[in-house]
């Protein structure tokens, strides 16, 4: 197995959120940043201070636009951190449209690790987390002024808006292509086909008047955002559906209680093991009412004949109540909402089919207990208090 920590990307979006930042290139631009990687000597060279992560992100975005990305050296303390090389990024690009600047977001999938924390600056963290607050307040809250003044003058950021706002190749396109149209420009050099699924570009021929165009882009943005991350409304609408769902599962026995729902996830690991069918899917060999049980792992399987589909309702059950319960910004896309949705309710007319009375399981569904040390308890609780 090769030297490195590249084991850490494996399943990343278990831990954490993760945002990706896109911008255009060409084929020669990526040959000469594979030329210069490939021209530095094949030795660790990390530094906490000056040569850490961010700093090899900023090196290779500046290799393509110099200066796009910069540290902060007032909130970061002369150090380069996540947020300050996503910050400089995209106020550079948002003013370049051409640049076809768009985010991606993986979302952490719902299970038993807890939420990951927003990327931060270190002078915001001085102010939002508890073991830098406290001090503070206690013997120096002239400092704490200091850094509250600090971030929110010259370093306020936030990534879940900016990708609100930039989240899609397709507003990309259309940004280019409003940008041309208020400035008059029919240069059509940038080829922005492979980014825009729209297949429209402005040549200056299409509408005899350019406000009828620029309208159009405008409710076409805002048809792309609809998509990808519907309305407050209709957020509601389907927690008011999915209520009673929950409701009925818990008093028809699928679940023992509220409580069962939450941890259902975790439950899971402890009372499962993990492997593949014979098409080399995913699945879980569950231990379930004390019964060996198979559940599919995949939109595919997850459907198929060996998957049991008591297990199959109420593993999407807790995934949608998930979502619904989670602040906005720490949900899937509604696009992807509504697949699980779909897939949820195909999973409740077969689990019917082949319901279990209530009587035939009384205890809860977690067996096998957490085994958990004291140090592992008390940096829980550290974490929680701290942070």
């Amino acid at each position: 197995m090769p030297k490195g920590r590249w084991q850490q990307m494996i399943g990343n979006t278990y831990n954490r959120d993760i945002y990706s930042f896109t911008v255009r290139t060409s084929p020669k631009e990526d040959a000469a940043l594979i030329e210069k990687i490939n021209s530095i000597p094949n030795e660790n060279r990390y530094s906490t201070l000056y040569h850490n992560c961010a700093d090899f992100a900023r090196e290779v975005i500046n290799t393509y636009y110099p200066r796009a990305a910069r540290r902060d050296v007032l909130n970061d303390f002369t150090m380069t951190s996540p947020k300050a090389v996503a910050r400089s990024l995209s106020r550079y690009a948002t003013k370049r449209p051409e640049m076809l600047f768009n985010i991606v977001k993986y979302s952490q999938l719902a299970g038993p690790i807890r939420r990951s924390m927003d990327s931060r600056n270190y002078s915001q963290m001085a102010f939002t987390s508890k073991k830098y607050l406290a001090p503070q307040l206690l013997f120096n809250r002239y400092l704490l002024a200091g850094f509250v003044v600090s971030y929110f003058t010259t370093g306020r950021f936030n990534t879940h808006k900016q990708y609100m706002e930039y989240a899609t190749p397709e507003i990309a396109s259309l940004n280019l292509e409003q940008s041309r149209l208020k400035s008059g420009t029919q240069n059509t050099e940038i080829n922005v086909s492979k980014f825009n699924s729209l297949g429209r570009n402005y040549t200056g021929a299409d509408d005899p008047d350019p406000r009828v165009r620029l309208n159009e882009i405008i409710v076409r943005k805002e048809a792309e955002r609809l998509r990808l991350f519907g309305t407050v409304e209709t957020w509601k609408k389907y927690q008011a559906r999915f209520t009673p769902m929950l409701q009925k599962a818990i008093q028809d026995g699928l679940f023992l209680d509220e409580k069962e729902v939450k941890t259902f996830f975790k439950d899971l690991e402890l009372q499962s093991d993990p492997g593949f069918d014979d098409e080399g899917r995913l699945m879980l060999r569950v231990s379930a009412y004390g019964e060996d049980q198979i559940l599919g792992l995949t939109r595919d399987n997850i459907l198929g004949g060996q998957s049991n589909p008591q297990l199959a309702y109420k593993l999407m059950l807790a995934k949608v109540n998930a979502t619904l319960k989670a602040k906005l910004k720490n949900r899937e896309s509604f696009e992807t909402f509504e697949d699980d949705w779909e897939l949820m309710m195909r999973l409740s007319a077969r689990s019917a089919e082949t319901f279990q009375p209530v009587a035939s399981r009384p205890q809860r569904f977690r067996v096998v207990q957490e085994k958990t040390t004291f140090g592992e308890k008390f940096k829980k609780i550290f974490v929680i208090i701290t942070h």
